[in-house]
Parts: structure tokens; sequence; C-alpha cells
């Protein structure tokens, strides 16, 4: 019987039992007369008592709850013995009788109504209803982690210090896990052990993930310790080039805090590797979370993905909704947009958001608003009186709008601004870039950029504040009637409808228009800046777009347009319905390149530089420590590591940028150099007569030989000496420095922990590691050109056709794409980073594919 017959089955019974007049309940039996009990009274209270003991055995059954009161046993969810029946009363009745049947049938109903209300079954028979029930907090499933040190002998990592740090990873990390799996999981970490392997502790690097438990000499020695799971290794070496850390099958390995230099960052890859070592979750999450390779926010402020968490069987939060380009239905009088979320104003003047309300809730609040603008994580709205009503992220008090009245308002990253009612600027939140430090004057439009704002004063000249290092905030002389500032650039209306743009040159934004694409003749009323694309409004109504990005440039609607706004890779416009009509693309889709012509191109981890025809140089991907934002000047050749970035001026000299670890950057060399090659943490350049020379990774002295090319990788080097051989140095982890083949090679690429070369008798040779089958597959034939990335390598056939072998994934088996998408067609160079690719065509344009974090 199922369990809605079963409901069923007792509800008739109870109704059965109790609906007829003869049957009624203790308080309303009639009480025995002082005078002397009948026979009556107590019959009918005994066959009350069997139909009740009846319904309590149903109960019992259907609940399998005090199933040792009911005679027989319960059989299939019912009584074995069916109805239980009164039985014959001996003798003469007294009032005592009577009282003991009623003091029965009194608890009997209140069991009766304990199990009804319990149940949620036969309620309507409990007088007064069932009170609400308390909820039971869950009692979490809490996940042992040992947690071991593997550091140097002697070096201050004690075992004190080993409990102290596991309760903080217990607090951060495992407080983490509990809040997302809404206290069904938590993450305990217990201090248990230090090793201290014979290693060159200054030389130590995170960035490979051991296939075999025995190549890790941290988790070898741990695993002589005992027969431990869901083990933590807190390593003693820094982050590297492939990863922070990483997760085997029962291991996961992070730099110790010491190592790391950041608690935000060592908690947010903890939880990360966790994420990986006890969920099984990887890197294909959509959402800002903490298991995409480059994860959103810190820790406090992060979730998991709503995928990840119904993968889990974990409670979907109430802010799993997402898509920006899912617009709502209905008409509008006012839009706006960010990179994560729109929103807009309705006809009865109320503001709806929509899109990612991931990080912050995007419900708006009640009332009249004149306008509505989008931060990327906040929204403020103006009010008909003038007051301003923020909502969403307040890390920097972006959402404390001053107690004054405004005119209009614009919504940076994580600032706000507003020209008040006496036509000045006001600005509050993050001031990191002095972007709230708003200039004195008389305003009448604003328009506030990732960490720039520009204004146009009243007499119609621009003037602009907060971040400048692309020269951004630096607008040229003259009039406008519109502005829009973005990310690294702006861009402003002239007072004859033409475009003139400003800061960084890249993806034809900016002027002079020396960039193939130009700006568009117009003219335009209006004007708005995404990230890498630029968008104007015709005085038809109709929207023109250029920079990067197909979907942001080409799907522009044709139908005329009332008002747009862009935000990240996408735009939203009213049409003359007041209806929304988004277009674009978001963060996580496509793998887009800058336009016009470049003569060189070099790539990194997540990053491509590439030296423009008249060698400036313009950098994109996700650099990290300021990698990607490249100096001014002429240049004839780059290269780029994990987080830094070197290249060689016109001049010779060396220029270095990005994170300076090991003392890269700092530590360029002065002279003269003809070619340079970057590594994890580390650099090498040849100098004019030959001789290499490399800075930043201590350790990694170039020999004194006479080269003809050098190529950097991990934490190893290769070179090409005169006579075409070659000589390796540096780690030798996977024999990329002894197993160098003999022979003579006319071009030579290092990989992550791999080589592969070009040798003069033609076809492709390559060594070291092939745990991600580097050396596998390797095509056959005539190749003019080769580049290696972390696991894969690409070459150019005679005919500049791109083959490329190896694996598809990144470090913990994702798939990636490096080897899917490649172009087709004749291409003069190619370079591989980490995890894409990128070539370089017949006429200068580049084309790349592979990892979504190189995009441009």
């Amino acid at each position: 019987m199922t369990k809605g017959l079963k409901r069923l089955s007792a509800c008739l019974l109870a109704a059965a039992l109790f609906a007829t007049g003869a049957v009624a309940f203790g308080s309303s039996v009639a009480a025995a007369q002082d005078s002397g009990a009948t026979l009556q009274d107590i019959t009918v209270r005994d066959q009350l008592i069997a139909n009740q003991e009846t319904l309590l055995n149903v109960y019992r059954c259907m609940f399998d709850i005090d199933t040792q009161q009911v005679p027989g046993g319960c059989a299939n969810g019912q009584p074995s013995r069916g109805r239980t029946e009164p039985g014959t009363f001996p003798g003469t009745p007294t009032n005592n009788d009577v009282a003991v049947r009623d003091n029965l049938i009194a608890n009997q109903e209140s069991l009766l109504n304990v199990y009804r209300c319990r149940f949620d079954i036969d309620t309507q028979l409990v007088p007064g209803g069932c009170a609400p029930q308390p909820v039971e907090e869950p009692t979490p499933q809490l996940i042992d982690v040992p947690v071991f040190y593997c550091v140097p002998a002697n070096a201050g990592f004690t075992l004190a210090k080993l409990q102290s740090e596991a309760e903080r990873l217990t607090r951060v990390v495992g407080g983490f896990y509990l809040r997302e799996s809404s206290g069904m999981v938590g993450v305990e970490f217990s201090p248990s052990g230090i090793v201290s392997p014979d290693l060159d502790w200054d030389r130590q690097v995170i960035g490979y993930r051991p296939e075999h438990i025995e190549d890790d000499p941290c988790a070898s020695e741990v695993a002589q310790l005992g027969d431990f799971q869901n083990i933590l290794i807190l390593w003693h070496a820094v982050p590297g080039g492939g990863a922070a850390g990483y997760a085997t099958e029962n291991v996961a390995v992070v730099p110790t805090l010491e190592a790391y230099g950041s608690e935000r960052w060592h908690s947010l890859t903890t939880a990360h590797e966790m994420g990986h070592l006890l969920f099984d979750l990887d890197h294909s999450s959509p959402y800002p979370s903490i298991m995409p390779s480059t994860p959103w926010f810190a820790l406090e402020e992060n979730r998991l993905g709503c995928d990840e968490l119904q993968d889990l069987g974990w409670p979907i939060h109430d802010r799993c909704v997402l898509g920006h380009l899912q617009t709502p239905d209905g008409s509008f009088t006012g839009i706006t947009t960010n990179e994560f979320h729109s929103c807009g104003t309705r006809i009865d003047k109320s503001v709806e958001c929509w899109g990612s309300n991931y990080i912050e809730p995007l419900s708006a609040p009640t009332g009249e608003f004149a306008s509505v603008v989008a931060g990327l994580f906040h929204s403020c709205g103006l009010r008909e009186d003038g007051t301003v009503k923020c909502w969403g992220r307040n890390h920097d008090g972006q959402i404390d709008a001053p107690d004054e009245k405004f005119a209009s308002i614009a919504a940076g990253n994580h600032y706000t601004c507003g020209i008040t009612a006496r036509g000045t600027i006001a600005c509050w939140g993050d001031n990191r870039y002095r972007q709230t430090g708003a200039p004195t004057g008389s305003f009448e439009f604003l328009s506030a950029g990732d960490r720039h704002a520009c204004g146009l004063r009243t007499i119609g000249t621009v003037r602009c504040w907060g971040q400048n290092d692309q020269g951004q905030a630096s607008p040229p002389s003259g009039t406008f009637k519109a502005v829009a500032a973005s990310a690294h650039h702006s861009c402003g209306i002239r007072m004859n409808g033409s475009i003139e743009c400003w800061g960084a040159r890249d993806d034809g934004h900016s002027s002079p228009s020396w960039e193939p694409e130009g700006l568009p003749p117009g003219p335009f009323t209006a004007i708005t800046a995404g990230t890498r694309h630029v968008c104007g409004l015709s005085e038809t109504g109709t929207a023109t777009c250029w920079g990067s990005g197909s979907g942001a440039i080409d799907d522009a609607p044709s139908e005329a347009l009332t008002a747009f706004d862009a935000g990240g890779e996408y735009t939203c416009g009213l049409n003359l319905r007041g209806a929304v009509q988004c277009w674009g693309g978001d963060y996580y889709t496509g793998l887009s390149v800058p336009g016009g012509s470049f003569s060189v191109i070099e790539a990194g981890r997540d990053l491509t530089c590439g030296i423009r025809e008249d060698g400036t140089i313009r950098c994109w991907g996700i650099g990290g420590h300021g990698s990607d934002i490249a100096p001014t000047g002429r240049f004839s050749a780059t290269s780029s590591g994990h987080i830094h970035t070197c290249a060689i001026r016109q001049d010779g000299t060396v220029t270095c940028w990005g994170s300076n670890d090991r003392g890269v950057v700092t530590g360029a060399p002065e002279g003269r150099f003809t070619a340079i090659s970057s590594g994890l943490f580390f650099s090498c350049g040849l100098r004019e007569d030959g001789t290499a020379l490399c800075w930043g990774h201590e350790g990694l002295k170039a020999p004194d030989e006479q080269f003809s090319s050098v190529a950097a990788g991990d934490s190893f080097a290769c070179g090409l000496l005169v006579d075409g051989t070659v000589l390796c140095w540096g780690s030798d982890a996977f024999g990329e420095v002894s197993d160098s083949p003999e022979g003579r090679f006319t071009a030579l690429a290092s990989g992550g922990f791999h080589v592969c070369g070009l040798p003069e008798a033609g076809g492709i040779k390559c060594w070291g590691d092939n745990h991600h089958g580097q050396l596998d597959n390797i095509p056959e034939g005539s190749f003019t050109a080769i580049s290696a990335g972390y696991y894969h390598s690409c070459a150019l056939r005679d005919d500049g056709t791109i083959m490329c072998w190896g694996s598809n994934q990144d470090f913990d088996g994702t798939v990636i794409g490096q080897l899917d998408g490649i172009p087709r067609g004749s291409f003069t160079a190619i370079t591989a980073g980490d995890y894409h690719t990128c070539a370089l065509s017949e006429d200068g344009s580049v084309r790349c594919w592979g990892s979504q974090y190189a995009s441009a």
C-alpha cells in the first residue's frame, strides 16, 4: 500500500470510528452519576477505548513508531491482528470503573493528537489545531582532514603552530562549506604531523600535480606515517606556474601560509583544493565561484556554483539566478547595465533588476524612482525627490549615499558618484584610485567607469579623475556634448556628432584612428562604453558598435533604440516600445583578440602580448600583478612568464613589469640584448655577443656558451648553441635537461616541463614530462616554427597551417580546449601560453583559442 493510500485509510478509519453519535471523545462522555454506574456506561466506553486503540495501532504501524505496543506486531504497515475488539464486563459496574475508563480515553486521545500533529495526519480532529513544530537544526556531517606540514627542519614550524593553523582553516574553510551546504557538511582540520624531506628548500615551487604519490616527496613521507584519508599538506613552497596548489585522489597540497604570503589567497586556495579533494568539483562552473581556475573575491564573499550545489545535493540558495541577456517582459523607460546585471525603470517608476544576483541580491527596493544605475555588484536609484537609495555589496561604502539631493547619479565598480542639485559632484565608496576625489565646479553629465569617472562641465569641456594608468582620465581639450567612461578608455561625442576616444588603444576603441577598424564617422547623439567595446546611437536611433567581441559588435539590433547602456561584454537597449533588447556575451564566453596588425606575438600563462608595426606593445588576457599593463615606448621582442613580462626595447635594453617575485622585474640586467624568454619566476636573454644571462630564480645561471636562441620553461631553460646543438640547465624533474637529444636543431620551444624542437633533418622531436601526453601523437612532416605550452605544443607546417598535440585539459583534468578550434588557413608565427595558443596571420591579424581567461 502506498503512503497516500495509508493516509487515506487512516482518515477513513478515524471518520468511521468517531463520526457516529454513539461514540464520543472522553470529554463528551456523560459522567457517571453518583447514584451508580450502569452496564451501558461501561459498554460505550469500552467500545471507544477499542476504537481508539485500533487507530493508535494504525498510526504506529503506518509511521513505524512504538510498534512494540501493537499486539502481534505490524505487517505491511498495518496491525497484523486488525481491529481491537472490546471485552465483556464481568460483575456490577461502579463509579470507579467508569472513572478509570474516562481517564484511559483521555490519555488515548492525547497520544492520538501527538501522533496527528507529529505526522501531519487527521489534524482536523485535534482540538485547537497543532502548534508549529520547532525546526530542528541539522547536525552537520563533519569531514576530518588530517593536516601535515612539509617544511624544512629547524625552520620554526612546530606542532603548536600547526595546531593554530588547523584551527584557522577549520574556522575559515570549514565555515565556508558549512555555510554553502546550509549546515549539512563541515570540514574539520586536524593537526597530524610534520615531515621534512631532504629537498633544496630554496627552490621549491608548486605548479605540477604528480600522477603518482611516490612522485611527491611530501606525500610519500606522509604516507609512511600511517593510513590517512583526505590529507592536506602545507608545503613550504611558493605557488607555481601551473597552479598555487593541487589535489590528487587522496591528497591536497597547498603552500604554507608563510610561503604564500597572503592569508586571503591562502584560504581561497585551500578551499578550492578541498572542493577537488572532498567533493570532486572541477573548474567548469560558469558562476563567480571558488572553483574556476581564477576564483573571484575573497572566501568570505564567495559561493559555490548553483550547478555544484545541485550536483552535491545541497540546498540551492535563493541567489541561483543568472542571465543578464534573459531580459524581462514589459515596457521600461530607462535602462542601466554592468558586467553581471542590468536594471531598468518601469513606466510606473518602479525598478526591476535581472542578471546575476549570485554575490549580492538583485532585489530593488520598492517605491518610485526617476532613474537607476548599475555598478559592478551594487545598484543605486534616484528617487523623485532627489534622494539616492543604493543596494547590493557594500564592502567599500559604495551604497552609503550621502543625505543630499541629486540631479543624476552614476555607478562604477565599487564606488558611486552623483551631480548634486547645486551642479557639483559628490562621490562615495572605493577611493584606492582617487575615483571619489571629484573635481570642483559645475557639471551637467556624469559617467563612471571601472576605476575612473568623467564629467561634462556646463561649458562643454570634459574633466576625468581616478585611475589613469592608460590615459583614460586624460581627456582632450575642446567641447563635447556626451561622454562615456569604461575600464581603460573613455569616449566622447564632439559638438558635430563625431566621436573621439582616449586611453588604452585597444581593439579600435581610441583615436587617433591608426587602428584598421578606425572610428565610425557618425554623427551620434549618445555613446556608451563596455569593457572592450563601444557603441554609439545615431540620429535615427540605430546602434553602431566597435571594438572586440563579435557578439558585442555584430549582434546590435537593426531597429531604432531610445536608450542603451554597455556593461562588460554586452549591451542592453530600449526599443520604441520600451522593450529590453540585449546583445553580446559575458566574461565566460569566447576568446576575443584585439584588432589591428602585429609583427610579433608571445603568449604567457593566460596572457598574450603583441608588438604593433610601430613597435608599441599591446597585452591582453588575465595577466595578474600588472603583467598585462605594458609600458610605453618602442620594442623589438617580448616574452611573458607566469605573472611577469619582459621586453627588449628597440635600443636593445630590457624592461620587465608585473610581479617582482624573486626580483625578476627589478633584477632586469643592463646592457643590450637580442632575444628574451620568460619562465615561471625568471627570464633569460641573449646578449649581442651570444652569451645567455638569466635573472630572477636563483640557481638558473646560464652556461658560459654562445647561443643563437634561448627558451625558458617552468624552472629550467634550454638554448640552441651556435652550432645548432641543444644545451639545457636548471630543474631536471622529468628529464627536460638530462634527456636533451643530440643533433642539430633549427628551433626550440620549452613548455612547462617538456621541450620540443625542430631538427635540421626535419620533423619534430620532444622530450621531458609526458604525464599529460606532451610527447604523444607528435605530427610528422616538415615545419617552420614551434611553440610549447604547459601541457600542449603547436607547430607551423611549411604551408603555414597549424598542428597541435598534447593535452586538451588543464592541470586538474578540466577540458580547456587548447586543441579545439584551431583556425584554418596560413599563418606566419605561432605562440603557446599555458592553456591557450595564438597565431599571426599573413595580414598581421591575430587568432587565439583555448583558455577563456586569455580572451582580450
